[in-house]
């Protein structure tokens, strides 16, 4: 489909050299320092020491994740390389990564790959997008600029024997010629494989990679080239995109990698909902970023960023919120806090429903106006918000643990699912929880030890902490609740008042009395065998024990927002931004962006004025405009707007226009329509259509 435009313009692309090696000197000068956005006194507050001590442990930890993860198929791919004979194969060995859709890790996942395998290997590698090859003649030239690029960067040599090859001189040809002269002195089998990476593989025109492959495969007993195609979708892709005369000149090996969502699971499992992390979002926040993760990108990277913003946005509010931090000495923060600070916290509102409930009158005017005894009270207030929060933490993993593998799956699958539910509600007392306590009591003996196995485990990581002598206690308790139940007899014991249930029911004359006989044998308690006995008192250990420590944030101690982020509409507003209601506000109160005072307007947003940019005025009058907006009426008004003269001197010929303020008008409404709010119709010449209400 072809772009019409109501202003048309002339653009030049220069075709100038390619030099085929970057110089020292420039590769020097493009690596520059990152400048902080923050200054020198930001730098050095307790909220930013506190902020960085945590994240770059968190960072750290995530790294390690994800080099477990991608280290499997990092080896199995060196190991395809390394074996691949490409010389004496009459197909391209080519590997197809099934990577996922999740664009933004996807690159990242093949930049990794690409530093490992130059680590490993000596080949050349050069990463091909689809957006730098939109004809054959293209790729090849990217291909072989960047081969030789990166040999020439591998092999430092001296300027005199820098190559310089114009765009028209990259093809196949010349590369071949460059690497038999390169590397005539090695043997042809040990020769560096020329690596070909497609991270989009999707985003290549099917015509495009079929010649490619047609043209590489004629130079393949010269050039042992080996494909890396990153699929996003499935391995039927390759075949619905590329015919059989193609598919039959390369060799396809597979390769999975892990799944986007096991993924994010270990990073918050092991990352950011660990014990360890003081740390901590609201349900609401939460869910918000992970409902971002599965119904937009699938990226991982970008879960992570978000989450690092709310944590950015939650110390950055003041030094009070590094009292959540482990790496700093709270003692002295404590010590450190001046009178705004105080205030600060006096102002929560979980230190002020605290304070509602105090009792002794002289303790709550200290609270409230004595600074040194907030001070003094502010240590305890911290030592309960941690234990809080380990047990916590504790309660819900074993949670989690009870009720996996139940059916109807009340609280999700995943970790994450629990904890955006126990941290809003008291779970205890929900109606989803007191059925998984009744199905509890209905398992076999394998089933309940298996159970009971798995939350010991999960306490055993809880018992190495010597504060955590809760944890100790309660696994010791379930050790001696299993020996009990693997020892139970599954044999009903005898009842006196059951032996005759016939002689019994001959004694009654008349249904009155059997009714009566009936709401007796009722209210008698019923014979259960000794594992159902034991069963049931072990599972009333376990929510008595979830009951006490699963406690969600509006029975959280005092000052727990120290700890938890809850602004999510702000955080949605950055991550998740709307194009629409931003480009409107930037229209039509340039001023909020420019932070001028020519363009601020005072009460009435309509209020046009000549300061304003070009586009804002064209586009205010349009508001005003119909469906159909006449082009000459447009500029008429944009000139009345703008020259100021025209309003105060009457011209003889209203129709004569100032060839720059029609220029301008011109420009204006380009960008317009290149913005979407307005479209060239063919049903009037001199009209526009409007295309936004």
């Amino acid at each position: 489909m072809e772009t019409v435009s109501i202003s048309k313009g002339i653009f030049v692309f220069k075709n100038g050299a390619t030099s085929a090696k970057r110089k020292k000197s420039k590769s020097k000068s493009s690596s520059k320092p990152f400048k902080n956005l923050l200054d020198t006194e930001s730098l050095a507050a307790p909220w930013y020491q506190a902020y960085n001590s945590l994240w770059t442990r968190l960072d750290t930890k995530i790294d390690e994740l994800q080099k477990q993860s991608y280290n499997k198929i990092y080896q199995e791919f060196t190991k395809f390389v390394q074996e691949c004979n490409c010389t004496y194969s009459d197909t391209i060995p080519t590997a197809a990564l099934l990577t996922g859709i999740n664009q933004s890790d996807h690159i990242s996942q093949f930049n990794k790959l690409c530093v490992k395998l130059r680590s490993e290997l000596d080949a050349l590698i050069v990463v091909l997008e689809s957006r730098h090859c939109p004809t054959p003649k293209a790729a090849i030239e990217t291909i072989v600029n960047a081969l030789i690029d990166a040999s020439e960067s591998m092999n430092d040599q001296d300027d005199e024997e820098e190559i310089k090859l114009k765009r028209n001189q990259l093809n196949i040809w010349c590369l071949m010629k460059w690497y038999e002269k390169r590397y005539e002195h090695i043997d042809l089998q040990d020769r560096p494989k020329l690596i070909i990476m497609m991270p989009d593989f999707e985003g290549f025109l099917p015509e495009v990679l079929q010649n490619l492959i047609l043209v590489l495969h004629g130079y393949q007993e010269t050039l042992p080239f080996i494909f890396v195609f990153g699929v996003a979708t499935s391995f039927d892709t390759i075949h619905e995109t590329l015919p059989f005369n193609v598919t039959n000149k390369i060799s396809v090996k597979v390769f999975l990698s892990e799944a986007s969502p096991v993924t994010l699971n270990q990073v918050i499992d092991q990352v950011i909902l660990a014990h360890d992390c003081p740390f901590h979002l609201s349900g609401t926040t939460f869910r918000m970023l992970t409902d971002i993760f599965l119904f937009y990108d699938f990226s991982v990277h970008g879960f992570v960023q978000g989450f690092k913003y709310c944590m950015l946005e939650h110390f950055s509010q003041g030094n009070i919120y590094a009292l959540s931090s482990n790496d700093l000495n709270t003692q002295n923060l404590i010590q450190n806090l001046n009178h705004e600070e105080m205030e600060e916290i006096r102002s929560l509102h979980s230190f002020r429903k605290f304070v509602e409930t105090r009792e002794n009158p002289k303790e709550i005017i200290q609270l409230l106006t004595n600074d040194e005894y907030l001070q003094n009270s502010l240590p305890k207030f911290i030592d309960d918000l941690n234990a809080y929060w380990k047990n916590f933490h504790c309660s819900l993993e074993v949670i989690f643990q009870l009720c996996a593998n139940l059916p109807k799956n009340h609280f999700g699958k995943h970790l994450r699912e629990f904890y955006r539910t126990c941290i809003s509600i008291d779970v205890s007392e929900s109606t989803e929880y007191k059925e998984i306590v009744q199905l509890l009591t209905f398992m076999s003996r394998d089933e309940i030890l298996e159970k009971i196995q798995s939350i010991v485990k999960v306490l055993e990581k809880y018992t190495i902490d010597k504060n955590s002598s809760f944890a100790k206690e309660f696994r010791e308790d379930l050790l001696h609740c299993m020996n009990q139940i693997e020892a139970a007899s599954m044999e009903v014991p005898c009842n006196e008042n059951d032996q005759n249930p016939v002689t019994n029911s001959l004694k009654v004359t008349n249904r009155f009395e059997l009714k009566e006989k009936l709401l007796q044998a009722a209210k008698q308690p019923k014979s259960v065998s000794p594992f159902t006995k034991i069963v049931t008192e072990t599972v009333e250990k376990i929510n008595k024990f979830i009951s006490l420590h699963l406690r969600p944030l509006s029975k959280a101690p005092p000052l727990f927002e120290l700890f938890v982020f809850m602004d999510h509409v702000s955080v949605k507003r950055h991550i998740m931004g709307v194009p629409r209601a931003a480009i409107h506000q930037a229209l039509n109160n340039p001023a909020h962006y420019l932070q001028c005072d020519c363009c601020e307007i005072e009460n009435d947003e309509s209020t046009l004025l000549p300061t304003m940019p070009d586009i804002s005025i064209v586009y205010k009058l349009h508001l005003e405009c119909g469906k159909m907006i006449n082009m000459f009426d447009w500029l008429q008004s944009f000139k009345i707007v703008v020259d100021e003269k025209s309003v105060d001197e009457e011209d003889e010929d209203d129709t004569a226009i100032d060839p720059q303020i029609q220029a301008r008008f011109t420009k204006a409404v380009a960008e317009l329509q290149f913005l979407g709010f307005i479209k060239p119709t063919k049903k009037k010449t001199d009209h526009v259509q409007r295309l936004t209400w």
